[in-house]
């Protein structure tokens, strides 16, 4: 037996080296080093086989059971296109094809709810289907599929055709939020859906429920952000004297930025009627209802 401190072949059986007197080992080093580099290589590979299961397989597999619980459908063939940045977080998205036809589900990777529906084939030019049906069809869509809907929390903000007439996409638009009962600021909490208005199929889904960390009390009142909106066009040289809307939401800044901070904005669109062509220019400005701060000017056309 070889001694594996100073190497001198010893009688078998022995316990001590002869030469210099080192405890005699049954295994030899290098063989000992061999089994644990081995066991430490099988449990690197079964920690990163645990990792990818829970960070990559797993969520797939909840995303896919979410978007057949949503449609009713089993075995849908989906495609997987990885995480997205979205207003509440991060969504898996998905993509069905068939027969041309391509729908797109986004489900949250927290909640694993599917929170965002593209019917992108349905598209329609003409109009056969009154507002209130569709509101109709709207409603019973989004009581089940959108967990927080409540007529008595949500308030209609939106409905509307939209229209640029001629041989142009039209579409129904509906959108409801909760509204503070205090301040009355759009909270962070709504659904907003679109229908076709020759077949009153759904186009488009969109809902969105984020907690609000952000006081909802203004600092900075209606009438005193809509003259700092003012004077921040104008310095632009943007001609929009008409105020169109003010609206208190709570959003981000950049606002609807999925990475931004929540912060109370004073959501102010100005116009100007009077334009060349009949056609409105004017400004979307965004002041901080903190600070007064206008956070961001875009001007449209």
């Amino acid at each position: 037996m070889k001694c594996s401190e100073c190497g001198a072949e010893n009688p078998k059986g022995n316990l001590f080296c002869e030469d210099c007197g080192a405890k005699l080992s049954k295994t030899p080093k290098s063989i000992i080093s061999i089994k644990f580099a081995a066991i430490s290589v099988l449990i690197l590979l079964a920690l990163g086989a645990g990792l990818y299961f829970f960070i990559y397989v797993l969520p797939i597999r909840q995303g896919k059971s979410a978007i057949e619980k949503f449609t009713g459908k089993q075995n849908l063939k989906l495609a997987y296109y990885g995480r997205k940045p979205y207003i509440a977080g991060k969504m898996l998205r998905f993509s069905y094809k068939k027969n041309n036809k391509t729908v797109d589900y986004y489900v949250d990777s927290k909640s694993k709810e599917v929170v965002r529906m593209d019917n992108w084939s349905s598209q329609a030019y003409q109009v056969k289907i009154s507002k209130d049906k569709a509101k109709t069809i709207a409603e019973k869509y989004v009581d089940k599929h959108f967990s927080q809907f409540n007529q008595k929390d949500l308030k209609l903000t939106e409905k509307k055709l939209v229209d640029s007439g001629g041989n142009t996409e039209k579409y129904y638009t509906f959108t409801w939020m909760k509204v503070d009962g205090g301040s009355g600021a759009l909270m962070p909490v709504g659904v907003n859906i679109t229908i076709n208005p020759l077949t009153g199929a759904v186009i488009s889904f969109l809902s969105f429920n984020k907690k609000t960390t952000v006081s909802t009390d203004p600092k900075i009142g209606k009438d005193e952000a809509i003259d700092i909106a003012k004077t921040k066009a104008r310095k632009r040289k943007i001609s929009a004297p008409n105020l169109k809307s003010a609206t208190l939401a709570v959003s981000t800044v950049p606002p609807d930025d999925p990475n931004g901070k929540q912060a109370l904005l004073w959501q102010i669109v100005l116009e100007d009627k009077s334009s060349k062509d009949g056609v409105a220019v004017g400004a979307f400005v965004y002041v901080d209802a903190e600070t007064g701060k206008v956070v961001k000017l875009d001007p449209f056309m």
